[in-house]
Protein backbone atom coordinates (compact mmCIF):
# COMPACT_ATOMS: atom_id res chain seq x y z
CA UNK A 1 0.00 0.00 0.00
CA UNK A 2 2.51 2.33 0.63
CA UNK A 3 4.24 2.51 -3.05
CA UNK A 4 0.24 3.47 -3.90
CA UNK A 5 -0.91 6.62 -5.22
CA UNK A 6 -4.47 6.40 -4.04
CA UNK A 7 -6.75 4.46 -2.28
CA UNK A 8 -10.32 3.87 -3.46
CA UNK A 9 -13.00 3.09 -1.06
CA UNK A 10 -16.87 2.50 -2.35
CA UNK A 11 -17.95 1.08 0.19
CA UNK A 12 -21.50 2.10 1.44
CA UNK A 13 -21.89 -0.57 4.29
CA UNK A 14 -18.63 0.19 6.12
CA UNK A 15 -18.77 2.59 8.66
CA UNK A 16 -15.44 3.84 8.91
CA UNK A 17 -12.62 1.06 7.69
CA UNK A 18 -9.38 0.59 9.24
CA UNK A 19 -8.01 0.69 5.64
CA UNK A 20 -9.14 3.85 5.50
CA UNK A 21 -6.45 5.20 8.86
CA UNK A 22 -3.81 2.99 7.46
CA UNK A 23 -4.07 4.56 4.31
CA UNK A 24 -3.33 8.24 5.41
CA UNK A 25 -0.83 7.08 7.98
CA UNK A 26 1.61 6.09 4.93
CA UNK A 27 0.43 9.27 2.83
CA UNK A 28 -1.65 7.74 0.34
CA UNK A 29 -4.71 10.17 -0.68
CA UNK A 30 -8.01 8.65 0.04
CA UNK A 31 -11.34 8.93 -2.47
CA UNK A 32 -14.01 7.80 -0.82
CA UNK A 33 -17.80 8.14 -0.59
CA UNK A 34 -19.44 11.43 1.79
CA UNK A 35 -21.19 8.99 4.14
CA UNK A 36 -20.46 7.64 7.49
CA UNK A 37 -17.14 7.53 9.47
CA UNK A 38 -15.40 8.29 6.27
CA UNK A 39 -17.10 11.88 6.42
CA UNK A 40 -15.27 12.28 9.74
CA UNK A 41 -11.46 10.69 8.57
CA UNK A 42 -11.30 11.91 5.35
CA UNK A 43 -11.15 15.82 4.40
CA UNK A 44 -9.48 18.12 2.07
CA UNK A 45 -6.20 17.91 3.61
CA UNK A 46 -5.91 14.23 2.72
CA UNK A 47 -8.44 13.08 0.22
CA UNK A 48 -11.77 13.49 -2.03
CA UNK A 49 -14.97 12.55 -0.64
CA UNK A 50 -18.07 11.84 -3.14
CA UNK A 51 -21.20 12.77 -2.62
CA UNK A 52 -23.87 10.21 -2.28
CA UNK A 53 -27.07 12.35 -2.39
CA UNK A 54 -27.33 11.70 -6.40
CA UNK A 55 -26.80 7.97 -6.75
CA UNK A 56 -25.94 8.15 -10.61
CA UNK A 57 -23.47 10.71 -10.50
CA UNK A 58 -21.43 8.64 -7.75
CA UNK A 59 -19.68 6.67 -10.44
CA UNK A 60 -18.93 10.08 -12.33
CA UNK A 61 -17.63 11.51 -9.31
CA UNK A 62 -15.63 8.78 -8.74
CA UNK A 63 -13.69 8.86 -12.34
CA UNK A 64 -13.41 12.71 -12.18
CA UNK A 65 -11.40 11.90 -8.50
CA UNK A 66 -9.45 9.05 -10.04
CA UNK A 67 -8.70 11.44 -13.22
CA UNK A 68 -7.67 14.32 -11.54
CA UNK A 69 -5.52 12.76 -9.34
CA UNK A 70 -3.43 11.15 -12.08
CA UNK A 71 -3.05 14.45 -14.51
CA UNK A 72 -2.43 16.71 -11.49
CA UNK A 73 0.49 14.95 -9.51
CA UNK A 74 1.44 18.39 -7.72
CA UNK A 75 -2.61 18.21 -6.01
CA UNK A 76 -1.89 14.24 -5.51
CA UNK A 77 1.68 15.21 -3.17
CA UNK A 78 -0.45 17.81 -1.39
CA UNK A 79 -2.89 15.40 -0.28
CA UNK A 80 -0.20 12.84 0.58
CA UNK A 81 1.39 14.98 3.24
CA UNK A 82 -1.72 16.54 4.35
CA UNK A 83 -3.10 12.48 4.55
CA UNK A 84 0.43 12.23 7.05
CA UNK A 85 -0.67 15.08 9.20
CA UNK A 86 -4.24 14.03 9.56
CA UNK A 87 -3.12 10.19 10.57
CA UNK A 88 -1.64 12.08 13.45
CA UNK A 89 -5.17 13.08 14.99
CA UNK A 90 -5.94 9.25 14.84
CA UNK A 91 -2.78 8.05 16.63
CA UNK A 92 -2.95 7.21 20.15
CA UNK A 93 -0.87 10.52 20.92
CA UNK A 94 -3.35 12.74 19.21
CA UNK A 95 -5.56 10.92 21.37
CA UNK A 96 -4.43 11.39 25.02
CA UNK A 97 -3.52 15.11 23.53
CA UNK A 98 -7.76 15.14 22.48
CA UNK A 99 -8.98 13.90 26.12
CA UNK A 100 -6.36 16.17 28.05
CA UNK A 101 -7.99 18.94 26.32
CA UNK A 102 -10.95 18.01 27.15
CA UNK A 103 -10.63 17.72 30.52
CA UNK A 104 -8.58 20.38 30.68
CA UNK A 105 -11.94 22.33 29.59
CA UNK A 106 -13.95 20.91 32.03
CA UNK A 107 -11.75 21.14 34.77
CA UNK A 108 -11.29 24.67 34.25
Amino acid sequence: MKNSHALVITSLKDLTSSVILESISLGVPVVSLDHCGFSYVVNDSCGIKIPIDEPRKVFINIKNAITKLYKYENYRVKLSKGALLRAQDFSWEGKVDKLNSVYKNLLG
